[in-house]
C-alpha cells in the first residue's frame, strides 16, 4: 500500500525529531510542523 510507505517515512522522522515515544499524537505533530499550524487553541 502506498501510504504505508508514506506513514512509515513520517514515523521515521518522528523518531529522528525525539517524538519516537509518543503514541499516534505524533503523527499529527509531525504534520503540524510541515504545515507551520498547530491544532492547539
Amino acid at each position: 500500500l502506498p501510504v504505508g510507505a508514506v506513514v512509515a517515512g513520517l514515523v521515521a522522522s518522528l523518531r529522528a525529531q525525539g517524538d519516537g515515544g509518543l503514541d499516534h499524537s505524533a503523527l499529527l505533530r509531525g504534520v503540524e510542523r510541515l504545515s507551520g499550524t498547530t491544532t492547539e487553541s
